[in-house]
């Protein structure tokens, strides 16, 4: 065959433009974002540990300034004993700032793996970008539509970055769980968050353009409001009863809060209720965005991968990083739980697991603010940081199986 003929032969093997490179498979730039959580989280320790930090005789201690820095940085969010209104401004000032530094890490290294993954096309450059541009439209507009009834302009900046980076931490009075903020306001900028990026980007070239929907965008949003409506109609069965208004509402907010907002609105009564939200909890979000758990397009692949087995056909490579990183959530939250029910026998060991499956999932939401001290505050510490950076690895992963495949990610 001559270099003419050869030149004439079809690429078997095109790339995309943002396709990993031979030397970028996944491993260098994993590290380089576990790199980044981890400075953030020191960053975040030393300021907390600090005495300007925190008013004479409230400071911190070891276990408590680590598990508050991780609990912003993982994008968490717990309730504690000690309140963000009781930090002084540089230890409520560092709590936005690690907030806001863990949801564009966190969007941005999601995004540029299910970019690569689902073959949406965007580069890591537009990710990084559109990243920043929503955060920035998330403070203007999210602190102005929020201000007031007893929210001054910081306190309104940092409930609304907490809503969109899907952390449950909270400063000053948060809207009624039947308010319009909290529908119209609080509740869309979670989602928004939970989507992540190369979905808000589609979603935006759609309006723009006019253009059809990818495969993967479709199917994220379908498994989304199908999720929601489950929740919703699961927690409306598993109410205490009340006003029909009042059950709706906080069935609709909890619908969505626990997948994994995390801000403390009020939770529906009785233990059945609560095993749904620890389900809902584990559930998740979608790949890419800044919702923890197990994801629910990973088990969209679980379910899809089962149904190719029973019918003969392969599964494929994804099916068993699906299987893989579902294992390794529940063996994260097994362990877990074995180590606080050793350090906290106390404790009853029901709250000890919602308190386990929020951790792991990066949820944030408890029945009471978080008392735990000294091993046990290490324990879910290490939780929440397994929580958030296994999901990115597994993330990443697919990219080094499937650098140029159509498939869906999960992770």
């Amino acid at each position: 065959m001559n270099r003419r003929d050869q030149k004439k032969l079809p690429n078997k093997s095109p790339q995309m433009p943002n396709a990993p490179r031979a030397g970028e498979r996944g491993e260098s730039i994993v590290w380089r974002f576990i790199a980044v959580y981890l400075l953030l989280v020191l960053i975040g320790f030393i300021v907390f540990r600090h005495p300007a930090t925190m008013v004479r005789g409230n400071e911190l201690s070891v276990d408590r300034a680590m598990f508050t820095s991780i609990n912003a940085v993982t994008l968490t969010g717990f309730q504690q004993t000690v309140a963000v209104d009781e930090y002084r401004w540089p230890g409520k000032i560092a709590a936005l700032l690690l907030t806001i530094g863990g949801t564009l890490t966190t969007l941005v290294a999601g995004g540029m793996a299910v970019s690569r993954v689902a073959r949406l096309g965007w580069s890591d450059r537009t990710i990084v970008i559109v990243a920043c541009v929503a955060e920035l439209v998330v403070i203007s507009a999210g602190t102005f539509a929020l201000l007031g009834r007893g929210r001054d302009g910081f306190e309104a900046l940092f409930l609304a970055v907490s809503a969109f980076g899907n952390s449950g931490l909270q400063l000053g009075a948060l809207p009624q769980v039947d308010s319009g903020r909290t529908h119209l306001v609080l509740m869309p900028l979670a989602l928004a968050g939970g989507l992540g990026i190369p979905v808000l980007l589609m979603l935006g070239t759609m309006l723009r353009r006019r253009t059809p929907l990818p495969a993967y965008v479709r199917l994220a949003l379908a498994l989304w409001a199908g999720s929601y409506v489950v929740g919703l109609v699961v927690l409306m069965l598993l109410s205490s009863g009340g006003r029909w208004r009042d059950t709706l509402s906080t069935a609709s907010v909890q619908a969505i809060n626990s997948r994994t907002t995390g801000l403390p609105f009020p939770m529906a009564d009785g233990r059945p209720a609560h095993w749904a939200l620890m389900v809902l909890m584990a559930v998740g979000g979608i790949s890419g965005g800044a919702a923890g758990g197990i994801k629910l397009t990973t088990l969209w692949k679980l379910f899809t991968g089962t149904r190719a087995a029973l019918r003969g056909e392969t599964p494929g490579p994804i099916f068993g990083i699906a299987i893989t990183w579902v294992g390794l959530y529940f063996l994260l939250a097994l362990v877990t739980l074995l180590c606080l029910l050793a350090t906290e026998p106390g404790q009853p060991g029901d709250r000890l697991l919602f308190l386990v499956i929020s951790a792991v999932s990066n949820v944030g939401l408890a029945q009471n603010p978080v008392s735990i001290v000294k091993g046990g505050m290490f324990v879910l510490s290490a939780a929440m940081l397994l929580g958030r950076i296994l999901p990115l690895a597994i993330l990443w992963w697919v990219v080094a199986v499937v650098p140029e495949g159509d498939e869906l990610p999960v992770g």
